[in-house]
Order: C-alpha cells, then structure tokens, then sequence
C-alpha cells in the first residue's frame, strides 16, 4: 500500500501513472529505482479526476509507442 501527498496541480497523478505505465510494460526501473514486476497489473485509484481528464494524459503517454499490449491491464477507479 502506498500513498501519495501534496497540494494541487504538482504533478502527483502524472506521476503515479507513468509508474502504473512502467509497471504494465514490465519496465525493469522507475526514476532509478529497481522494478520487480510480476504480474504487470496496475490499479489506478483516482479521487480528483475523472475519465475526461485522465485520457489525454493516458493518451500522451502511449502515443509514441508501436507495442500497446499491457494497457489491458491498467485499470482505473474512478
């Protein structure tokens, strides 16, 4: 379990999905940090945003990327 504090608009929520992304494509680090990924499956729990502010951002993240498979298992909670 883990959590994740601040004032608004720092970054926090971009920040915890690009490590769901890290986690889903069985990226080996994060920011430095050692992954050790098993079961590349990531629930995103979001108390502020909602679908409509989040697909851009889910969007921005996987448009440069040719191999997609793995955001099946990105769930988000809304």
């Amino acid at each position: 379990t883990m959590s994740l504090a601040g004032s608004s608009d720092l970054g926090k929520s971009y920040l915890l999905l690009q490590l769901g992304d890290a986690v889903i494509t069985g990226a080996t680090d994060f920011l430095g940090f050692a992954l050790n990924v098993t079961h590349k499956s990531v629930i995103y729990l979001s108390t502020e945003d909602d679908e409509y502010s989040l697909s851009p951002r889910l969007i921005n993240m996987a448009k440069n990327k040719t191999d997609l498979s793995g955001y099946e298992n990105l769930r988000v909670i809304f």
